[in-house]
């Protein structure tokens, strides 16, 4: 018997529905409830403003050199390609609705995976990045993903200059979107490529040379950060957290388990049903292997 519809196709127009229903909400919402959202808006509307005939931001502010990790959402919004900072940040959220699951489905697809999987990943839009106006992480998550797909566990992925230059201009781009993200980026790349590169030493020489506009503007940017600080530095700072603060808190890493999901219910059946969540996805995930 002939099926009704097509399963790609059914898979198609249920993936393109959810991203419609997502980017109906981004563009129609009157406010984000994003806490630090407001903050980000604020700086980009000083940017955008400061230099105008008669505003006083210019008293009060002064803007930082373009070379700074982090200003890619605080950059954009102050185009004035747009109407307004809010409608930039409208569709910068809009460029991430559709990415996330995209990044989600490519990464799938390529490892051989079950494509309606892809589709969990819309539940997963507005995470804790998100509901805490963390905008740099937001909009460089699916961009993580897309560079983990594109450049790691593609053995091919560094076979040419052209690519290791690429990745290069990927991960300082994503410097300017969040620099945490870059550098997780780049570890996982450093870490991926050997196991799925077809000649390792050549291909991870290849990564090196990819990694180092990242980390010369990140050394840049600290040695930078520091002088102008009167805070001690970051070795004297982990020597103390790991002498004094880690062996501490290891207990603490037991709420790895409940944290994304407990507070879907108050008190002990919140955290019985975030357990349900994870152990789930962990008996799951070593059942497949």
């Amino acid at each position: 018997m002939k099926p009704f519809i097509d399963e790609k196709k059914l898979f198609a127009a249920s993936f393109a529905s959810l991203v419609a229903f997502h980017l109906l909400i981004v563009f129609t919402s009157r406010l984000f409830p994003f806490t630090d959202l407001p903050d980000h808006l604020a700086a980009a509307t000083v940017v955008r403003h400061i230099d105008d005939p008669g505003s006083p931001f210019a008293e009060l502010y002064r803007v930082e050199p373009w070379l700074r990790p982090n200003t890619a959402h605080t950059l954009f919004c102050a185009l004035r390609l747009f109407p307004s900072v809010e409608s930039a940040n409208r569709a910068l959220l809009a460029l991430y609705v559709v990415l996330l699951p995209l990044s989600v489905f490519l990464i799938i697809r390529k490892l051989g995976g079950n494509p309606w999987y892809s589709l969990l990943s819309f539940l997963l839009l507005y995470n804790y990045n998100a509901s805490w106006g963390f905008m740099g992480f937001v909009l460089a998550s699916p961009l993580v993903l897309l560079f983990h797909r594109l450049f790691v566990i593609d053995g091919a992925a560094l076979g040419s200059s052209r690519r290791a230059a690429l990745a290069a201009l990927w991960l300082a781009g994503m410097y300017f979107v969040h620099i945490l993200a870059a550098l997780f980026a780049l570890l996982v790349f450093l870490a991926g490529i050997p196991f799925v590169a077809k000649r390792p030493r050549r291909t991870l020489s290849r990564c090196f040379i990819a990694a180092l506009p990242l980390l010369i503007m990140t050394l840049g940017w600290w040695r930078a950060e520091n002088r102008a600080s009167v805070d001690p530095g970051l070795g004297s700072f982990l020597s103390s957290y790991y002498r004094g603060e880690y062996l501490a808190g290891l207990a603490e890493r037991r709420h790895l388990f409940v944290f994304d999901n407990y507070h879907l219910r108050d008190g002990w059946l919140g955290y019985a049903l975030a357990l349900v969540f994870t152990l789930g996805v962990l008996f799951a995930a070593a059942a497949a292997h």
